[in-house]
């Protein structure tokens, strides 16, 4: 049986610290979320205030997340933005789905 050698990311993600792949993964969640809420945004030509009154986030907060500038994104932000933008979270453990929907 072969093995396959790692990939450059696989080597460079084992080589990092707890505290450096905290940062990195936390990094890389923003990252995604930015670029899903820009993708969305331009997709469905929604303005900054209209994704505000969809979602109940502040206009300075979705400029803050999508500049990049804001430090920390709550979850509650993030699952109401993008559910402002019509996406539907689930968490599911041993086939029992539960809504993340903060609406309720």
């Amino acid at each position: 049986m072969s093995t396959r050698s790692k990939s450059t990311a696989e080597v460079f993600m084992e080589s990092l610290s707890e505290q450096q792949l905290r940062e990195y993964s936390t990094d890389y969640i923003k990252l995604s979320i930015n670029e899903l809420l820009h993708e969305t945004i331009q997709k469905n030509n929604i303005s900054v205030p209209q994704l505000s009154m969809l979602s109940g986030v502040s206009s300075e907060s979705i400029r803050e997340i999508l500049k990049e500038t804001k430090e920390e994104i709550s979850m509650n932000d993030v699952i109401a933005l993008l559910q402002g933008l019509g996406y539907t979270f689930f968490v599911e453990k041993d086939g029992q789905a539960i809504s993340l929907d903060t609406s309720l």
